[in-house]
């Protein structure tokens, strides 16, 4: 926040560094929390121990506040060590994810739900246009903060600013193709507009 404190001075550096700490600590929860989730949707009765409280009518169990706590301090871990250990480990994420992405993608196509038709999209007629944008804006923060380890990585290269800047460019060209690819295969595979109820 230093650049901010002497562009805009200290009252914009000082609700500025609060905003992003409030984001990061967001974020931190929700995606320490995603891994249960997975689990709990792949393995049901797996972690159904130990209720401790319902909140929106969501089960919360001490298992899976378990397994976020276990991740949230591997990767704290892997951060304290630095970026050696932390971007080869990303890389083996990140070419899993793509291999992933790509049978997902290919496999997509012989899907029996599929139809191009379905690509249409799901607009709710008892809501204006500016709700929905609003809707979209609030999440829309938790899509995009992945992209801020961009630059900060980029402190710790060792090699030319021209190929920094092209690992910069790449990586959000690959970044924006990957999103699209899975909103294809995604949205071509989902219920047609016509027979979705609400």
């Amino acid at each position: 926040m230093p650049l901010v404190f002497l562009g805009f001075g200290r009252y914009v550096s000082f609700f500025s560094s609060w905003f992003l700490t409030f984001g990061y600590i967001c974020v931190v929860a929700l995606n320490a929390t995603a891994f249960s989730l997975l689990i709990k949707f792949l393995l049901p009765d797996v972690l159904k121990t130990g209720k401790l409280y319902t909140v929106a009518g969501w089960d919360v169990y001490i298992t899976e506040i378990i397994i976020a706590s276990l991740l949230l301090i591997v990767f704290m871990f892997i951060a304290i060590v630095g970026a050696s250990v932390s971007g080869s480990l990303q890389y083996y994420f990140c070419v899993a994810m793509v291999i992933t992405i790509l049978l997902l993608f290919f496999g997509s196509f012989f899907g029996s739900n599929f139809s191009l038709e379905n690509l249409q999209p799901l607009t709710n007629e008892h809501s204006g246009w500016l709700t929905s944008i609003v809707a979209i804006v609030a999440v829309a923060p938790w899509a995009y903060v992945g992209f801020d380890n961009i630059p900060q990585t980029a402190e710790e290269f060792n090699f030319s600013p021209n190929k920094t800047f092209k690992l910069i460019v790449y990586s959000l060209l690959a970044a924006a193709i990957t999103y699209v690819v899975m909103i294809f295969f995604t949205g071509w595979l989902s219920t047609s507009s016509k027979k979705f109820k609400r």
